[in-house]
């Protein structure tokens, strides 16, 4: 893990004090947020207390079993990955550990090497799952699309589209006819992603002259030095209608500002 890297809090659970402490001073120079226990209730009474992204859990512990505690603590943190320790590794002893939620094993003596490999695939997994986690409530929440009026199919299915774009972070090409609303789809879209506490800022291209628009858009310098929209609307939704009117030197400035996260401004 680099400095810049979110701390990953782990708990290992196990009952031999020399592995315990072998296992925690390995994961601290690693970069991760080590907690030990030596038994089950004393795993359960830390989990209660504090939550762990990974709980490292020897099968065989004084006061129990280490299935039976990754059972318990996916009661208290569901969102908890656990690796299961075990002396032999056995296919019967891996079955049963992925069958009560372990997303991996390790076997003793416990190789550095295999750690830090599967605590990697851990996070990455981890962060594939909390996307996931993420799109599902955003699916789930109630439509805020109540002004979108109409029931045929073509639009029933564009609202489907809309709402699975809503939690992307991708530039979205909207369109259509004058008239036909492409703003109001464009302020859903941002109104039922992530970002919808930010700006949304339209700006009309047919409307101005270029070069106030390309002031406007990429910001002047100078005695009166304005930021420009691209930039003032920080993580928020910039909407450009007639684009298509611009000229072709300003949409490829515009292309390379969207492409490059770049605008000089103008003057």
């Amino acid at each position: 893990m680099s400095d810049t890297s979110p701390k990953y809090h782990v708990l290992i659970v196990e009952d031999e004090e020399i592995i315990r402490n072998t296992l925690s001073e390995f994961l601290a120079s690693e970069g991760y947020e080590v907690v030990g226990a030596k038994t089950v209730d004393e795993a359960l009474l830390l989990c209660r207390k504090q939550d762990f992204h990974v709980a490292i859990c020897d099968i065989q512990l004084p006061d129990g079993d280490g299935i039976q505690l990754m059972k318990r603590l996916h009661k208290l943190n569901p969102s908890l990955f656990v690796l299961i320790i075990t002396a032999y590794a056995t296919v019967e002893t891996a079955v049963d550990a992925f069958k009560a939620g372990a997303f991996d094993y390790l076997t003793k003596p416990v190789l550095f090497d295999d750690l830090s490999h599967k605590l990697q695939r851990v996070f990455k997994y981890r962060e594939v799952y909390l996307e996931n986690q993420m799109l599902r409530r955003e699916l789930s929440q109630p439509s805020r699309f109540h002004q979108i009026v109409g029931s045929s199919d073509p639009l029933k299915a564009l609202l489907e589209s809309i709402k699975k774009i809503s939690v992307t972070h991708s530039n979205v090409l909207l369109v259509g006819e004058t008239g036909t609303g492409k703003e109001l789809f464009a302020r859903a879209i941002h109104s039922s992603g992530p970002k919808r506490e930010d700006k949304f800022l339209a700006v009309n291209c047919g409307t101005r002259p270029i070069e106030l628009l390309e002031a406007e858009l990429f910001g002047s310098s100078g005695e009166n030095a304005q930021p420009g929209i691209l930039r003032s609307a920080g993580s928020g939704t910039v909407y450009l209608d007639e684009i298509a009117q611009l000229p072709m030197g300003t949409q490829t400035r515009l292309l390379r500002a969207i492409e490059y996260q770049e605008s000089m401004p103008s003057g």
